[in-house]
This record gives structure tokens, C-alpha cells and sequence, in this order.
């Protein structure tokens, strides 16, 4: 910078000058006299306030002057970004000090401003940071108590919408189905919803620089009714021995029923369930179940979207008995010839056993009962078997009832003049349709 000098002029010359970057200096005349050169430059001015209003950024600072006191004649606000990149917003002239960024960038920046006097520039302000927020808020919902997996509740519910932003919320505002919009102040509400059926809730929330959340929605399905109570069809699927009996040697069994179409039923014997099937548009449903040996007592409960269950069926009942009969031949005795007890040249064997009071036989079963026996005597040297009356043979066919089912006899009048083998079966049958046979091999 020059040092003053005397200076024969019409004025105190008045010295401008640009920092931090080299002196200059320039003098105009006023009046006439003789005296010092004082030199001065524009002061730095101060950092800007940054104040976001909607999607823009409004800038405002304060005066600066120069060094001795004179006004600065106008500004130029820059924006720094964390690219390096410098950018003018705006030049001002004194007395206007505030100027917006109407295309501001969305994230981490800093503004600054240089004063200005005439054709001179001073240092940059210290710098502003700022952070733009041009996000709307974002909006989640909860809701007490929690749906079940399919998204209904049994139950009303409450409501509760909670706002996050980097800026304050201002407001939200949700409308519950046809209903008028509501919107409260703050960045949280909540509220009641007890309609059966479903209920589309519509919301957004509002941050304080504008910034509106796009309409979302939320759909409350309440059902509050049980449904009907199901029925247990009075059948089981494999009905072995004698169908419509539900007396059984099958263990996997198919039920079938009725109960509210879509409704999910779910079997039960005891405190063993099967799992669940959903009930057919037309109301039906088939459902497999195992059996244990015995008494199986089944019941069902239906259950609706919504977990509400109906009361239980009525039990139906159903016996396995897998367990065979037995059979014991007390009559004849295996290996043994048999030549007294009738006519010359036969053998009677029937309710005395040979000439010994008693039954020729007994059979048991721990299950279900027996409900048939039968009996076929096969003379295995002329592969024909008895027909049930005199004398005669014939070729084998249907087995013969004998008398009685827990201790039975059969008469048999058999030919023993030719010496043959004979073979004589019983065959026991339960209830279930268990088979059970007992075999004696005897000569006449």
C-alpha cells in the first residue's frame, strides 16, 4: 500500500482496497488543499443466516463498510458444495441485504457473501453451513393389538400414527374410511376403530418447511363373530368289517363335515390335534386323522379369519382293533384217526365233540368281538371238501356256519371208508374284519 503522500488537490483522497489480495488504492479531488493520503479497504463481512422456507433457502446478513467506515455498496452470496463446486445465488445493492436460493441442492452445504464497494471486493464471509431438507416426512402406522397373520383382529383396535423427518413435523392428517379428513397438530396421534369388516384408513403427515408425505393407506379388518359350530359326518373313510359300524382295522382315516365356507378347521382326539383344513366355498371339508387302538373320540372347531373359534363339534366316536382273534379246536385232535361215534363206516362230529360234552371249539377277540365263524373240512386225498349235509363232497366253494361264535360245534357226519386225510379250518372274523384261522389235520 502507498504511504501518504502531501497531495495538492481539490480533496482528501480516500484510499479503496481488496482483501486479502494486493493493495490498490485512488484519490478524487474535492476542493483545494494541501494534506495526507489515508488508505483503507472493504471490511470482511459477517457469516449469513440460512432459514429454509418450503423447497428454498432464504439468506439474509448484515451491513459490512469499509475499514473507515463507509458502507459497502453491494454483496454477492456463493454456495459451497462438498464437491468443490462454488456456485452465485445472488448480487444485492445496498440497502438490500437478504436474497433466496430458489434452486437449492438437497444435502450438506455452506453459503458465504462477499461485500463489495464499487469495483472492489472484500474476503469472503465466514462460511454458513446449511442442510436442506426437500424430503417429506415418512409416516408409520401401529396398531394395538397386532393383526394375526391373515391381518384381522377379533377385537377394536387402536391407531397410532407416529411422523419422522429431519425437520419438525408440523402436522397429520388421516381420514378413517368415507369419513371427513382430520388433522392434528404434532408428529403423532391415535385413534379408535371398532367397524366390523374392513376399514381403509388414508393418511400424510406435513413437515414444517411444506414438505407433504404422498397419501398412504392402511386397511383394518375387524371381525368380531364366531362362526357356526362345524359337524363330524357320521362315517369314517375305510369302515373295514361291517360299514356304518365305525369299528375299524384302518388307522389313517379321512373325516368329513360341514362348517362355514373359508372357515379353518381343526380336528381333535383328545389332547392330540390334526392339522388344520379350510372349508370348501360349498361349506365341506375332509380332513385326515390317525386312530389308536381302541376307543377314538374326534371333535372339531372351526376357526374364522379372525381366530375366532366356534364351539366344538359333537364327538364322534370311532374304535380301531387291529389285534386278530384267536381260535382254539378242541375237536378233533391234530393227528389223530377217528372210527367210532356213528353209523358203520362213518364218524359224527358235532355239540358233543366226539361223544364228549362240551363245545368242539372256543374263539376270542380283545377288540371289537367276534361276529362269524366258519368251518370247511377238506378231504385232501380228493382235494373236495364236505357240503354240509350226509355224506357228500364236493368241490370246495363257501365255508359252513357253525353253531355259536365264543364257543361254537358244527354236526359232521364224514365218510371213513376209504382211510382219507381229512384237513378241517375254522376261520374267525371280528367285528373290525379281522381274520383269524385255526387248522387240525386228522384221519378217517
Amino acid at each position: 500500500m502507498r504511504s501518504p503522500a502531501p497531495l495538492i488537490a481539490a480533496a482528501v483522497a480516500t484510499l479503496v482496497v481488496l482483501q486479502p489480495q494486493s493493495a490498490s488504492a485512488a484519490w478524487a479531488a474535492n476542493g483545494a488543499g494541501n494534506g495526507p493520503a489515508t488508505a483503507t479497504f472493504v471490511n470482511r463481512a459477517a457469516a449469513p443466516t440460512a432459514t429454509q422456507v418450503g423447497a428454498t433457502v432464504r439468506l439474509d446478513w448484515g451491513a459490512a463498510t469499509l475499514n473507515q467506515g463507509t458502507p459497502a455498496t453491494g454483496y454477492t452470496v456463493l454456495r459451497h458444495t462438498g464437491l468443490g463446486v462454488t456456485t452465485q445465488i445472488c448480487t444485492t445493492v445496498e440497502p438490500t441485504r437478504t436474497c433466496t436460493d430458489s434452486t437449492p441442492v438437497q444435502g450438506a452445504v455452506q453459503y458465504g457473501v462477499v461485500a463489495t464497494f464499487q469495483s472492489w471486493t472484500g474476503q469472503e464471509s465466514p462460511l454458513t453451513p446449511f442442510s436442506l431438507d426437500a424430503l417429506p416426512p415418512l409416516t408409520t402406522v401401529t396398531s394395538n393389538p397386532v393383526p394375526n397373520g391373515a391381518g384381522w383382529n377379533k377385537s377394536a383396535v387402536t391407531i397410532t400414527l407416529t411422523a419422522t423427518d429431519a425437520a419438525p413435523v408440523a402436522s397429520l392428517t388421516y381420514r378413517i374410511g368415507a369419513g371427513s379428513p382430520v388433522t392434528v397438530a404434532g408428529s403423532s396421534t391415535s385413534f379408535g376403530v371398532s367397524t366390523q369388516g374392513q376399514t381403509t384408513i388414508t393418511y400424510y403427515a406435513t413437515d414444517t418447511y411444506g414438505n407433504v408425505e404422498s397419501t398412504k393407506s392402511y386397511t383394518v379388518r375387524i371381525d368380531t363373530t364366531a362362526p357356526a359350530t362345524p359337524t363330524i359326518n357320521n362315517s369314517i373313510s375305510s369302515d373295514s368289517g361291517a360299514v356304518g359300524d365305525r369299528v375299524t382295522n384302518v388307522v389313517a382315516q379321512t373325516l368329513t363335515g360341514t362348517a362355514d365356507p373359508g372357515s379353518t378347521v381343526t380336528i381333535s382326539r383328545g389332547a392330540t390335534t390334526f392339522p388344520p383344513v379350510v372349508a370348501a366355498a360349498n361349506g365341506t371339508y375332509s380332513a385326515p386323522v390317525t386312530l389308536v387302538e381302541g376307543a377314538n373320540s374326534f371333535t372339531a372347531v372351526a376357526a374364522d379369519q379372525a381366530d375366532n373359534n366356534s364351539a366344538p363339534a359333537a364327538a364322534l366316536a370311532v374304535t380301531l382293533d387291529t389285534v386278530l382273534p384267536t381260535v382254539t379246536i378242541t375237536d378233533p385232535k391234530n393227528g389223530l384217526t377217528y372210527r367210532n361215534g356213528g353209523p358203520a363206516g362213518t364218524i359224527l362230529w358235532g355239540d358233543t365233540c366226539n361223544g364228549t360234552p362240551g363245545a368242539c371249539g372256543t374263539s376270542s377277540d380283545s377288540g371289537s368281538g367276534v361276529t362269524s365263524v366258519t368251518l370247511a373240512l377238506r378231504d385232501t386225498t380228493t382235494n373236495t371238501c364236505w357240503t354240509g349235509t350226509g355224506h357228500n363232497y364236493a368241490a370246495c366253494g363257501t365255508a359252513l356256519g357253525v353253531t355259536g361264535t365264543t364257543t361254537w360245534s358244527k354236526g359232521i357226519v364224514f365218510n371213513v371208508v376209504n382211510n382219507h386225510s381229512l384237513q378241517l379250518t375254522i376261520t374267525v372274523t371280528d367285528l373290525a374284519g379281522n381274520v383269524a384261522t385255526g387248522t387240525v389235520n386228522f384221519f378217517a
